[in-house]
């Protein structure tokens, strides 16, 4: 019992010596395994959300800068030195022209308005009668920058619930004088139902464009968002020009919600918009914890294989060893007809061979020691009948 006992605990220190060399690298690759699955996953989160913001700011802006084109009107006419000129019949046609076959068709009202900044011709989208403005606009922001830049947007401006935005642009004649601006209210829906609307992220992950203070005029996730105000920091920071790859520490941060998300975001300076992608830290990293557990899984069956095949060449250590010191022991008590037998072709086996071989000779010394004794005895005999014979004959003289 006490044998069994010493090879139980050399077989122990045996599966110890592999746990503690095994064990430790496995970890520790898990452990890098698992924080290069997170952080690639979190670089491609911030990669996807900033192509998204940056295609979404894209097509933003091109919707509204080919609504500029569209409006930019230029009079073939050389000699016309102010629009007011033109006969307001062809005017009317030219406005109604416009409303029936541009394919800006969120544009609500068009205002023609003279060099002077009076208006003199006006037409909403549903035809019905407007007044024209008492005073002239030359004082106006959309005038001037009109007038300076060749283009103008405004800021967003909500009417019955709905974003709109101020366009202006410059007329020009035959020559390319300016001869008036041409100046349109359009509705910005077109951002919520054709551009983000089915822009998806994961499973809760969303986008959504935020107008110059900040309220939401598009969410791709919930529609009814438009109008309220975003207090974030990103909302601020984008509003002030600045691109939010999401990568930085401060694009990982808690929503109006209090969820974790990682985020994204493009300015639009100027349209004073900005875009804004939010995914969910849960969702986005939801294929990490995945891969984790299958991490997991995988250290704990390779250490479990390990620890059986720990045990497997322990016992195939011990084992020999316990055959060769019972063989040992019974050549030990004079059974040297005993052979160890070891099917092994490593240096147990030429240990057993040698024991066996040493079997062999103790047996032959053994058979020589009896042959020896036995001459002994024999020649302690003649020599006991000879001194007897020697007395007889003593006795009989």
């Amino acid at each position: 019992m006490l044998q069994q006992h010493k090879y139980q605990h050399i077989q122990n220190r045996f599966i110890l010596f592999f746990i503690l060399v095994s064990l430790p690298p496995l970890i520790f690759l898990g452990l890098v395994a698992s924080w290069s699955v997170t952080t690639t996953r979190a670089i491609n989160v911030s990669e996807l959300e900033s192509h998204v913001v940056q295609s979404i700011a894209t097509r933003t802006e091109k919707v509204i800068n080919d609504g500029v084109e569209t409006i930019e009107l230029h009079v073939p006419d050389r000699t016309i030195a102010d629009i007011a000129l033109v006969p307001p019949d062809q005017l009317r046609t030219l406005l109604e022209q416009f409303m029936a076959t541009s394919e800006f068709v969120n544009v609500q009202e068009i205002t023609i308005v003279s060099v002077s900044g009076k208006e003199i011709q006006k037409l909403r989208r549903d035809f019905k009668p407007v007044s024209l403005g008492p005073s002239p606009i030359t004082d106006t922001e959309k005038f001037k920058i009109a007038v300076e830049q060749g283009r103008y947007f405004s800021t967003v401006y909500f009417q019955d619930g709905v974003p709109m935005m101020t366009l202006a642009a410059r007329i020009l004649n035959g020559s390319g004088f300016f001869i008036g601006v041409v100046t349109v209210e359009t509705k910005l829906t077109f951002i919520q139902n054709d551009i983000i609307k089915d822009v998806i992220l994961g499973q809760s992950g969303y986008v959504y464009v935020v107008d110059q203070e900040g309220r939401i005029i598009g969410h791709s996730r919930d529609a009814s968002r438009v109008g309220q105000m975003m207090a974030l920091p990103i909302v601020t920071s984008v509003l002030a020009g600045n691109t939010h790859t999401g990568l930085a520490a401060s694009d990982r941060y808690r929503n109006d919600s209090g969820t974790l998300v990682f985020a994204a975001a493009r300015p639009m300076q100027q349209m004073h918009l900005g875009v804004v992608a939010e995914w969910p830290e849960q969702d986005a990293l939801e294929v990490v914890r995945t891969i984790q557990k299958q991490i997991t899984i995988f250290v704990f069956s390779t250490f479990g294989l390990i620890l059986l095949a720990s045990l497997f060449l322990a016992r195939q250590v011990t084992k020999p060893i316990q055959l060769l010191r019972a063989g040992a022991q019974r050549i030990g008590g004079g059974k040297f007809e005993h052979r160890i037998v070891l099917s092994r072709h490593d240096e147990l086996g030429e240990l057993a061979e040698s024991f066996n071989d040493m079997a062999v000779q103790l047996k032959k010394l053994d058979e020589l020691k009896a042959i020896q004794i036995r001459s002994e005895a024999l020649a302690e005999s003649l020599r006991k009948e000879q001194e007897l014979s020697h007395q007889k004959d003593t006795f009989i003289s």
